[in-house]
């Protein structure tokens, strides 16, 4: 079992600590040193704050190697870009002349031109990071011609003066028509 004992003046020092941290996460790993070394079992600081033991445990091993300091270190960032600044201007400028309708068809662009493969979600990411946004076209319809309008009118009108009572007229639509808009 480990020794978690600290001296008087540490566990003063972290509670004096644990009173001015603002942020939740890091006051925490202050309490679990306290509390650790104050002689609590990992087991029970683990219960009162809700973390695992091996949570509770690394905190210790962070504040016997670097003090405070190394404890309340907290850096969270992602990984390195595995485009290159070239790389993602070249792309930038493909995506703005060329549509693709989804971010796995760019990314089997950036896989073919660049030979880094991206999952969907990260293509996504890396468009909004160059400025790019998903866009939901308008269905809009087809263009009408007026010519053809009126001359259908007027045949129209004829057909009409010349149909007998016994006689239909049906009009016929394709349903399918723009009636779907996609993404891109």
């Amino acid at each position: 079992m480990l020794d978690y004992t600290l001296s008087v003046a540490e566990l003063a020092t972290l509670r004096d600590a644990h009173r001015k941290e603002k942020k939740r996460r890091l006051a925490d790993r202050l309490k679990a040193v306290y509390l650790l070394g104050s002689g609590w079992t990992a087991q029970k600081v683990s219960e009162a704050l809700l973390a695992d033991e091996d949570t509770i445990r690394n905190g210790f091993h962070l504040y016997q190697a670097g003090g405070q300091k190394q404890l309340l270190y907290w850096q969270v960032g992602g990984s390195k870009p595995y485009l290159s600044v070239g790389q993602q201007v070249t792309l930038k400028q493909h995506v703005t002349e060329t549509l693709h309708s989804t971010c796995k068809a760019v990314g089997q662009y950036i896989q073919q031109q660049f030979q880094v493969t991206h999952a969907p979600r990260s293509v996504s990411a890396l468009l909004g990071r160059l400025g790019f946004s998903h866009k939901k076209p308008k269905v809009v319809p087809g263009k009408a011609d007026a010519a053809a309008q009126t001359q259908f009118i007027a045949h129209w009108e004829t057909l009409k003066a010349n149909l007998g009572e016994q006689d239909d007229v049906y009009f016929m639509v394709h349903p399918q028509h723009n009636t779907q808009a996609g993404y891109g």
